[in-house]
């Protein structure tokens, strides 16, 4: 008996083909997994970065805004001192010398006027006062 002669090659090949195609979509379906993987990490750190900016330029401003801050707090100082200085009496009296003329008066330009010094206090009693309503009303009637 003779036997068929099998072609061995050939049957060897057809898995190889298969066993390769495998592997290729495992490989594609990796490549796109680490590029998905990798767009994210980019767009979170790009999404971090922004925040930090952000945050850095609040800083910035806060900064700003004290400087801002204490020099108007060294203006209000010197304004109150300046204030201060203004409400003086001597400071007063100084300037109306020098800016208005004017001088404290002489013994001979000083009045004196007498005021009667009567302790007389007029205490209105109950019925005074309805006299006085009365009185009110009956007049703009």
């Amino acid at each position: 008996m003779i036997a068929e002669k099998i072609n061995y090659e050939r049957i060897e090949e057809l898995p190889e083909k298969k066993i390769e195609k495998k592997v290729q979509k495992r490989s594609v379906v990796n490549k796109t997994s680490y590029i998905l993987v990798s767009i994210c990490f980019l767009l979170s750190s790009i999404f971090l970065l922004k925040g930090y900016s952000d945050i850095q330029i609040m800083r910035y401003e806060i900064n700003q805004l004290q400087k801002q801050k204490n020099n108007l707090t060294q203006q209000k100082e010197d304004l109150y001192v300046r204030l201060e200085g203004l409400k003086n009496n001597q400071e007063i009296g100084k300037q109306a010398e020098e800016l208005l003329g004017m001088s404290y008066p002489d013994k001979d330009q000083i009045v004196y006027i007498a005021v009667d010094d009567s302790n007389e206090i007029n205490h209105y009693g109950f019925k005074d006062r309805i006299k006085v309503v009365i009185g009110f009303f009956l007049a703009h009637i």
